[in-house]
């Protein structure tokens, strides 16, 4: 079972200055455990609701919980825009790709397709979230990543043309680009503020290359 870290509340500083970048990396690595816990056996018992998975819970916890904290120290944050409702569901969103979805993947040259594929919960989860991610890391590392639209999901498709990338990239499977990437916890507060322009991540600039098509 894998255990989340909570970090100490701490005062927040008047200014709000260097208690900001280090709030926001304690964030992004709470972001990132909630789908961790969410993906572990903790999360066996019933993978449709992961807001009755029990100690699973508990990472979404941490991770709204490091996103008040994140809120707080920033003088800026308008309370009256703020809606810790959307968080809440981006973060359920992303548990149920992680720990819900079927994955099918095969080897392409380069990298790999895998089909997500999914019913009710899971497959809206997979329609918000999949073609926002792919957008979201397309050309890190110089990968070429993604999504085509399946009756039942989204197919993700990467791909590299370093040798060492395309072990990198079978190696993390599409759980692990799912939950790769700096920009999770823009994201979460985009989603809490309500200044998110997309229902699944913040998604950068894309490269001008085009994504591999999917086969």
């Amino acid at each position: 079972m894998i255990q989340t870290l909570t970090t100490a509340v701490r005062p927040p500083r008047r200014d709000g200055g260097a208690a900001r970048p280090r709030a926001a990396a304690r964030l992004g690595l709470a972001v990132v455990a909630a789908v961790l816990v969410l993906s572990s056996g903790a999360a066996a018992a019933d993978r449709t609701d992961p807001a009755k998975l029990g100690v699973a819970a508990f990472g979404i916890d941490a991770a709204l919980g490091d996103l008040v904290r994140t809120l707080e120290t920033d003088p800026a944050t308008d309370w009256a825009s703020v809606d810790l409702t959307a968080a809440r569901r981006h973060l359920i969103d992303r548990a149920l790709v992680v720990t819900a979805a079927a994955v099918v993947t095969r080897e392409i040259p380069g990298g790999f397709a895998a089909d997500l594929s999914g019913e009710g919960r899971v497959l809206a989860a997979i329609r918000r979230l999949v073609p926002a991610q792919a957008a979201a890391i397309d050309g890190r590392r110089g990968w070429i990543v993604g999504a085509t639209l399946l009756p039942r999901g989204y197919r993700l498709t990467a791909s590299a043309r370093r040798p060492a990338e395309t072990v990198r990239l079978r190696a993390l499977g599409a759980v692990g680009l799912m939950v790769i990437g700096d920009h999770h916890a823009a994201a979460l507060r985009a989603l809490a503020t309500g200044s998110a322009g997309s229902p699944g991540v913040v998604a950068r600039p894309r490269p001008s290359h085009a994504p591999s098509p999917a086969r």
